[in-house]
């Protein structure tokens, strides 16, 4: 699940898990980055903090998160009001999640691990 977050980043896609596009960067937010050096970074992908800090948490027998700790992941993830008075509005970008396509992966994943487990205790 970490892999398809961080793959949800760096592939171009730019896509929630449900299929969903992200809302191209603003006019004055690509101005912005060119004039700072970051002309060609994809969204999310200013200063690589968002897709290096995405990591597992909260594990247990019956579940697990998947989350980052980098400060502004939240506003990204469901998007909000920021800046000085809260002036700047961030559209939501979903980055964390799973597609269905991903979930199938899993299933087979999960499923062969089971199988070579159990044959492993016969």
């Amino acid at each position: 699940m970490v892999r398809f977050s961080q793959d949800r980043i760096t592939s171009g896609k730019e896509t929630a898990p449900d299929g969903t596009p992200w809302i191209p960067l603003g006019k004055s937010t690509v101005r912005r980055k060119k004039a700072k050096g970051f002309g060609d970074k994809k969204i999310l992908m200013q200063t690589e903090s968002m897709y290096q800090n995405i990591r597992l948490g909260n594990v247990s027998r019956e579940s697990f998160d998947v989350g980052s700790s980098t400060a502004y992941a939240r506003i990204h993830q469901f998007g909000g009001k920021t800046g000085r008075d809260y002036k700047a509005t961030i559209p939501a970008r979903p980055y964390i999640g799973i597609s269905e396509e991903e979930r199938q992966k899993l299933e087979v994943r999960v499923a062969g691990w089971l199988k070579e487990k159990l044959e492993a205790a016969k």
